[in-house]
Formats: C-alpha cells, structure tokens, sequence
C-alpha cells in the first residue's frame, strides 16, 4: 500500500470505481461503503429519505444502499411488523397471514403502485434526486426463499419440511412480484440491487432443497435483472454461508459476514472472481469508538485481498451504536491508501 498522493491515477467517479474495482481493475483507491437501519424514522418515506441523503452527505460513499425496513418487501401480503431490534435495527414480524400451509397459495399480488413498494418507490425517488448521477444507489431485495421466511416467521429449515407445494405456489408469486417491482426501482433511478438471502448457509437446508426451494427461485429474480442492472451485490447471511453461490450467480460483488465466519477475505480471494465487500464486522468492538483500530483493520483487510476486487464494507447492517467518529475515520483514511501500491 502506498500513499494515493504519490500516484498519478485520475480520481473515479464511485459508479466507475465501483464498475473497475468488480472487475479487478486499477482502481484510484478503494471504494467504500457503510449501511445501516433507521428504525426511528424508517416507516414514513420523507424521515427515511431524509435520513439517507443526510448520511451520505456526512460519509460520502461510493454507494448509496437503500435502508427500508428489513420487513417491506412483506407488508403488502399482510405481515404486521413488530419494534426494531435495539442492536441492529431490524424488525421482525409480530403477525401475519401464515396460519398453515395451505395460506402461502392464497397470497394477494404484490402491487409496486400501492402500499409497502409504492412508499419504497418514493424514496427511490428522493434519494436519486439528491445524489449525483454519478452515485450508484441501490435497492435492497429479498430472495424468494427470505420472504417466506419473514412472512410466516419460520425457518427455511420449517418451510422445507411443511411447506409442500403452497410454498412453491408462493415462491413463484414472491419472484414473479419482486422482479416487478424491481423493474420500477430501475425505472425511477436505481442502479441496481443489494440481493440478500437468509437461507444460503451450511446449516439451513440440505442441498436439494437449497436448490429446489432457494436457487431456484434467486435465479429467477437475477437472471431477470442482470440484463438491466448496472450493479447486482450478493448478500449471504448467517454463519458458514454457501459462498460457491457468489460463483454461480449472476452478480458483481458478493458481501457476507467475514469477521464473523468463513471464508476470510483472503480465502474469499481464491473462491471466486466476484468483488469482495466486506473488511468489518458488527461484532467488533472498535466499531463504537476506536479509531486507531479501525484503521488497522483498514489495513488488514487490503492486505489480506492484495486491493483487488475489493470494497470496504460491513459485513451486515452497523450496529445502532456504531461510533460516528469511527466512520469518518475511515472515510478519511481510504483516501490515504491505494490498493494497488
């Protein structure tokens, strides 16, 4: 690593930085990206938008992900969301329409136009508006098997087992509504899509019903996407994630928890050829006040992926408690450093 003042690399818009870094190519320095939940402001679209344009402002990230609420992509099938979590942020579910199995094939039509998604488009909206073009912003997307999950509150292990054909019913209906919906994401200024999924670990299924029930239906969303999307990032949730995933879908970057579970960054390196986000995790300690570490771990992190195909980025959404002194520190310190010395 060397000082980026030494270097004569031109400065990057973040949509190109973030288009070269993907491919492995020269980078002026390396991008980054923070993201977390709202919960005190995230149930109304002009608090949440004002939120988001509020942070960028404050950090100026190469990449602007949407933050809705973790459950908006199942609201308008009838889940009633409960209190944020106070750690993360997130809510969960307090009731829903999932009374037995055979509720999942009687599911209304999610309508981009009404309710949950037609409050998300507005703040598509909002924050495109108040970000340069040259800022990619990015919705967030369940994966088919995750909205199950969310919306009756099981366990992809529980659905695998009871679900039957109802859930196959819903898991067309969820991909068929969450391509459409994305659609009009685009359509309104997004660059493309933050695609997480909750199943996609060791623990969760047996292979067959990973694919019957989990890539089956996220191939159906991205393969539908690819051809209109500028930026598809694949979001692998829990522990031991099945990172072949990144590989085989058809994506740019792939985040995961890499301070809190294999693969490391540096063997992430040598599993694919998809950008690595990632470089800190929400477990870890000096995320809520000391920043000398935050740079050594900076530090770590491009060591360990030698610059390339890589951005900083949590690994998760940011505890609610994270340090804002923390973050500045290292907005600051990436300029300092390029990946390619």
């Amino acid at each position: 690593m060397t000082d980026a003042s030494s270097t004569n690399s031109p400065k990057m818009t973040g949509i190109d930085r973030l288009r070269a870094a993907a491919k492995g190519e020269a980078v002026d320095r390396t991008p980054i990206s923070f993201w977390q939940h709202f919960p005190t402001v995230d149930q109304s679209p002009q608090t949440l938008t004002e939120a988001l344009l509020e942070f960028q402002k404050r950090y100026r990230l190469d990449l602007v992900k949407l933050m809705p609420s973790g459950m908006y992509s199942v609201i308008d099938y009838g889940a009633v969301t409960g209190p944020p979590d106070p750690v993360s942020g997130a809510r969960g579910l307090a009731s829903g329409p999932i009374d037995r199995p055979e509720s999942f094939a009687s599911l209304p039509q999610a309508d981009p136009s009404q309710g949950s998604l037609a409050a998300e488009l507005e703040v598509i909206r909002g924050v495109r508006a108040g970000v340069p073009a040259t800022t990619p912003v990015l919705e967030t997307l369940f994966s088919p098997l995750t909205m199950a999950a969310k919306l009756s509150g099981l366990s992809a292990l529980q659905l695998a087992e009871v679900g039957g054909a109802a859930l196959h019913v819903a898991l067309a209906q969820f991909a068929e509504d969450t391509v459409r919906y994305a659609r009009e994401c685009l359509k309104v200024g997004v660059d493309g899509f933050f695609f997480a999924t909750q199943w996609a670990t060791k623990g969760a299924l047996s292979a067959a019903a990973g694919i019957e029930l989990g890539a089956e239906y996220d191939l159906r969303v991205l393969e539908q996407l690819r051809p209109t999307s500028d930026l598809l990032m694949l979001h692998l949730h829990g522990p031991d994630p099945l990172f072949e995933l990144s590989a085989q879908y058809p994506v740019d970057w792939v985040n995961w928890e890499d301070g809190e579970t294999p693969p490391s960054l540096g063997e992430a390196s040598g599993l694919t050829d998809r950008g690595l986000a990632g470089g800190f995790a929400r477990t870890q300690a000096w995320l809520t006040g000391d920043p000398g570490r935050a740079i050594e771990h900076m530090q770590a992190s491009l060591s360990a992926t030698g610059g390339r195909r890589f951005m900083f980025a949590p690994g998760c959404v940011l505890p609610q408690n994270t340090d804002e002194g923390v973050l500045l520190t290292l907005r600051e310190a990436v300029e300092e450093l390029t990946p390619n010395g």
